[in-house]
């Protein structure tokens, strides 16, 4: 609560630079869970896919149980677009359906 509070409370150049902070937490969260071999090479693969995009502040594994969902912290209408356009190309590689939460 304390984050999210802080983040309500921030604006401008504090409140990019709160949410490029919180971006690196996730990003170093999720190597370190995948360094302990928890995670998997697909969500791995949509992590790293999110760091092309300015837009998307970090990724990591969320929920645990060597694969599962990827939470994606986009910022504003740009990085929704990168996420959609990371699920879309996700699904053509694996020709498979996966679902996308908002």
């Amino acid at each position: 609560a304390n984050c999210l509070n802080a983040l309500a409370n921030a604006s401008g150049t504090k409140r990019y630079e709160f949410i490029q902070s919180m971006g690196s937490l996730m990003q170093r969260s999720h190597e370190s869970y995948s360094s302990c071999e928890l995670g998997s090479t697909l969500t791995d693969e949509l992590v790293n896919a999110s760091k092309s995009y300015k837009n998307i502040a970090g990724a990591k594994i969320t929920g645990g149980g060597s694969g599962g969902t990827v939470c994606f912290l986009a910022i504003g209408d740009k990085g929704l677009q990168a996420v959609h356009e990371i699920h879309k190309a996700y699904q053509r590689k694996h020709n498979t359906s996966v679902v996308l939460f908002k």
